[in-house]
């Protein structure tokens, strides 16, 4: 009898945590059941013997059990990260986004500290039902912090991307959150900042990037001249055979575009020189060559900034430095002075200085939730996924009696 209790009280926890590396592989709930339990138990009926092997069969993955697993530890990660935010000071970082089936969904991260250290975790994940508007998103979020018992008074500072919706002055969410605590800090990413910053150039500057994007699109429009110009490039022994495309969404793309341009310069005056001959006098022109590799050079510079202040657990004040080390070095933009944010150091460090976590989290929801997932609950796995904290899986196994597999 103590035998048949303590297989499915092990296979339970099993189970639990199958169902964590699941949420956090981002995979289907379905691929343990259909692909990794019968590998299992072939791998353990070889290497162990078919008792061990039976033993793994008590296991229950089916994919109803997998989503109940995560479910569970969904909400007792949820109310761990709960307790926490009712006792400290915090900043929240807010984006919303339309992906699969333009379907707008809302992101809320959290920034507090705990035992003496800062953490940065994802906070839930909510659909936008109707339309995407201030009133909507606060809503949503007000809705969540009354529902947890979580007050605004704790809130410190909020980062946004800088969209009209988050930052209108008079009814942006930003604006109706500071309604009921003046004391909150905005900030709008300073990645975004600095990109919109980056787009005030020069005309003839400015020229010499709208000629670039023509080229590109003009060789990458169809797939046969993408074709004939990465022959060419083979033929001419050029270091690269294609071009890259320009995205204004992606900023990052506009130094590697321009860095590419110079280098095919030559094959692109060879490739052009019937279709073009305007574009290949251009680029054929010595002070035009200069201003491209000029731009090249600069946004490289501007990508190498992007990159350093990207990732977790980087304060405001650390980004800060490194913008503010970058001006001096290129002497672009003229030195500001911040007035002070707060009186305490913590609720200095506290705010999240960039949206790129937000992007970060984005990305898992797009790489888990795809067309063959379209009903997946869009909190719950993220939620498992993406937190620091743990599950507590012993005490969920505790709590949910272990039932034998017939």
């Amino acid at each position: 009898m103590t035998s048949l209790t303590i297989i499915p009280q092990k296979a339970q926890r099993a189970s639990y945590l199958t169902g964590q590396r699941v949420a956090k592989s981002k995979k289907s709930h379905t691929i343990w059941e259909e692909l990794m339990l019968p590998a299992v138990v072939e791998m353990c009926e070889v290497m162990i013997g078919k008792e061990a092997a039976s033993q793994l069969k008590s296991v229950s993955l089916s994919t109803d059990t997998v989503r109940s697993r995560i479910e569970d530890m969904s909400c007792d990660i949820k109310s761990q990260l709960v307790a926490r935010l009712q006792t400290c000071h915090f900043s929240i970082h807010l984006n919303e986004s339309t992906y699969l089936s333009n379907s707008a969904q809302l992101i809320e991260l959290v920034r507090y500290p705990w035992n003496g250290h800062i953490f940065e975790d994802f906070f839930f994940c909510k659909k936008v039902t109707v339309r995407a508007t201030d009133e909507e998103i606060f809503n949503i979020l007000d809705t969540f912090m009354r529902e947890t018992k979580m007050k605004w008074e704790n809130c410190v500072a909020v980062c946004t991307d800088g969209a009209a919706v988050m930052t209108g002055r008079k009814s942006g969410v930003v604006a109706r959150i500071k309604a009921l605590n003046p004391q909150i800090i905005a900030t709008h990413c300073l990645l975004h900042r600095q990109a919109l910053a980056s787009k005030d150039m020069a005309p003839d500057l400015h020229s010499v990037l709208s000629t670039v994007v023509f080229v590109v699109n003009y060789v990458k429009s169809r797939l046969l001249q993408s074709r004939l110009f990465a022959q060419l490039c083979n033929k001419m022994c050029a270091g690269h055979d294609t071009l890259l495309f320009h995205s204004k969404v992606r900023w990052l793309s506009r130094g590697k575009v321009l860095q590419r341009v110079f280098e095919l310069r030559t094959e692109l005056c060879e490739f052009l020189k019937d279709a073009k001959p305007t574009t290949v006098a251009l680029l054929s022109e010595p002070d035009w060559i200069a201003q491209l590799s000029y731009l090249a050079e600069v946004f490289n510079i501007l990508n190498e900034l992007n990159l350093s202040t990207q990732g977790g657990y980087a304060s405001i004040l650390e980004v800060s430095d490194e913008i503010k080390v970058f001006r001096e070095k290129t002497e672009i933009w003229r030195m500001r002075e911040y007035p002070e944010l707060v009186a305490t150091t913590m609720k200095i460090l506290l705010p999240f200085p960039t949206t790129y976590l937000c992007e970060a989290s984005f990305s898992a929801l797009t790489t888990m939730k795809t067309k063959f997932r379209a009903r997946m609950h869009v909190e719950n796995d993220p939620r498992v996924c993406l937190l620091s904290i743990p599950p507590r899986i012993e005490k969920l196994c505790t709590e949910r009696q272990a039932n034998i597999s017939h």
